[in-house]
């Protein structure tokens, strides 16, 4: 039987807000930003920027790849990608990071209406497969945001719809090349969050990188389709 875990709910941060009970699912550290959205702007657009995606629910399925393989034909409405690659659907975008590992990405309310509707169509696909909702997504935006990956012991070329696996601060990291200059990564657990992001702070030292907050990261959202469609990615902002 698979199992659906909650979506922390954060700040516009990624610190996670104080439950009913007064207290937090996961103890995030505070991070510091340029604290203005222009600013955080111009660090994304002269060096790197580091954001959570609180804008964005991750789901992940692990399983048999055959099992996956059906499951991902029944539920996504795509031709499934192939291992380290990815294809999206209206808002949500599918990444199979391995033959046993894919992961769904996209707004909120998009991913609830396909979680309903994948119950409804691929209910037994998806019951041989866990599924998961720990994980939590950061942005890596900027000129020297492959730097910055490097410098952080992630040394990969990532393709622009690429997907590959790598570990940080002990903890396995999809990384999804978006763009030249942007990547978008899965933590799997929102546990390693703060071993994370302080891995990608020391690592950022010689790149200029600041964390930025979630205004910045939604105008940077809004612009997205241009910033792809352009070679000159974020110059082009």
């Amino acid at each position: 039987m698979h199992r659906i875990q909650p979506h922390p709910k954060l700040d516009s941060h990624g610190n996670p807000e104080e439950g009913p009970a007064g207290g937090a699912s996961v103890r995030v550290a505070a991070v510091r930003t340029h604290g203005s959205v222009l600013a955080e702007l111009a660090v994304c657009r002269k060096a790197v920027g580091v954001g959570v995606r609180d804008d964005l629910t991750v789901v992940e399925m692990t399983g048999e790849p055959a099992a996956l393989q059906s499951a991902l034909l029944r539920t996504s409405g795509i031709v499934p990608p192939q291992p380290g690659g990815s294809a999206g659907s209206d808002a949500l975008r599918w990444a199979r990071v391995t033959d046993s590992w894919a992961v769904l990405t996209g707004p909120h309310a998009a991913v609830e209406r396909w979680l309903r509707l994948a119950r409804e169509r691929g209910r037994a696909a998806l019951d041989r497969l866990a599924v998961r909702r720990d994980g939590l997504a950061l942005s890596v935006i900027g000129p020297r945001s492959a730097p910055l990956l490097a410098s952080a012991g992630l040394h990969t070329e990532v393709s622009v719809g690429g997907v590959v696996c790598k570990w940080l601060a002990s903890a396995p990291i999809a990384i999804l090349g978006e763009a030249a200059d942007r990547y978008l990564l899965i933590v799997r657990d929102a546990a390693d969050l703060d071993s994370v992001r302080a891995a990608l702070l020391k690592a950022g030292q010689e790149h200029a990188m600041s964390f930025v907050g979630s205004d910045s990261l939604a105008f940077l959202a809004l612009a997205e389709r241009t910033t792809l469609a352009s070679p000159r990615g974020m110059e082009a902002l």
